[in-house]
């Protein structure tokens, strides 16, 4: 791979064709290993997406957290994935 670019965890990772460039740890090494993206996605992130898609949808806070199993909205709120305007906007 001639285009590797080792990133910091400050940063976000550089996605290229389907895949994702992740730093990882061997012994005293830090190697950037691509990864494709299907491997990073879990049952967790689609729980975290359909949160956040059904709020920004407009569906009833109580019923998408009686969904993924929320019991404040504090929480709740913490959970979705959004920007600082949204989440200003949603309180």
């Amino acid at each position: 791979m001639e285009d590797v670019q080792v990133f910091n965890h400050t940063k976000p990772p550089r996605i290229i064709w389907g895949s994702i460039l992740v730093e990882v740890s061997k012994g005293n090494l830090k190697v950037t290993k691509e990864i494709p993206k299907y491997e990073m996605m879990s049952s967790h992130t689609a729980r975290r997406s359909f949160a956040t898609n059904q709020f920004k949808s407009g569906a009833g806070i109580a019923s998408i957290m009686a969904a993924t199993g929320h019991k404040t909205q504090t929480e709740f709120f913490k959970y979705i994935r959004m920007s600082p305007d949204e989440h200003s906007a949603a309180h």
